[in-house]
């Protein structure tokens, strides 16, 4: 490899925020939506994958109008933990 991909990195970067959010208690059921640009949104999604895959709600966009569609239609789909009880 001929060095670090920059967009990658900082999206890996992304990814640890949401972790050290987890680590202090934040819930694996939060979601969170970044909006970014280029550089720092990488179109592979390389940092959303690394979250994913953490099992964390996350996903990225390059679009406020539609992070906040997400977030609304993603919280109305996500079943009541309360109702397992």
């Amino acid at each position: 490899m001929a060095g670090p991909l920059p967009a990658a990195r900082k999206s890996w970067n992304a990814a640890a925020t949401v972790a050290r959010y987890q680590e202090r208690g934040v819930s694996l059921a939060t979601l969170f939506a970044y909006v970014l640009s280029e550089p720092v949104l990488d179109p592979k999604r390389f940092g959303e994958t690394v979250a994913v895959n953490r099992f964390m709600h996350v996903k990225t966009f390059n679009n406020l109008e539609k992070a906040l569609e997400w977030l609304a239609t993603a919280a109305a789909s996500k079943p009541d933990p309360r109702l397992d009880k």
